[in-house]
């Protein structure tokens, strides 16, 4: 992880340093090709049968339905929190035909107390979908009892939506 951290930094030098910078969706891109030669365990590619809510989906794993639960995030309770809604519609709408693949973080075990899997999720497109939810406002960065592999980038993500006031982050400007 710390490794492929220096690599990323040094890539984004070297373009700033021959007089090219990096859109936010280059760097996005840069970032997920080097997330796929990470040391975690990634998945086949799944159906996603219903979203519960911004940080739990169902997809259809050898026929049987499995609740995934996404690492690193927590979005607002239905029926019990602010924004609560649309973060379910967000993860529902970038989920409409596409399916997903599963990374699994070792620092944090496969199930959680629940009996949900633990997972970062991606789209079929390499969509991280953990890590949108937290730009744009529709999740909250959450550690359980463990840090866990991309918890300092959601750290910052958090930030700047909030500093940005998107999403969930309206919500204290409501009250």
């Amino acid at each position: 992880m710390k490794n492929r951290k220096i690599i990323i930094s040094l890539i984004i030098l070297l373009f700033s340093l021959f007089g090219y910078s990096l859109s936010n969706k280059e760097e996005d891109l840069l970032i997920n090709v080097f997330s796929s030669f990470s040391n975690s365990e990634k998945s086949d590619i799944y159906d996603v049968v219903r979203v519960s809510d911004g940080d739990t989906i169902v997809i259809l794993k050898d026929g049987v339905e499995e609740k995934i639960r996404l690492i690193g995030i927590d979005a607002p309770e239905i029926k019990e929190d602010c924004y609560a809604d649309e973060s379910k519609e967000e993860l529902t709408n970038i989920l409409r035909n596409h399916k997903i693949y599963l990374e699994y973080d070792e620092s944090q075990g496969r199930v959680d107390k629940y009996g949900r899997t633990l997972a970062y999720v991606y789209r079929d497109d390499h969509l991280f979908l953990n890590k949108h939810m937290i730009i744009y406002g529709y999740a909250r960065e959450y550690k359980y009892n463990k840090p866990y592999n991309f918890m300092d980038e959601f750290i910052i993500h958090e930030r700047e939506a909030k500093e940005g006031s998107l999403g969930l982050w309206k919500c204290d400007m409501l009250s």
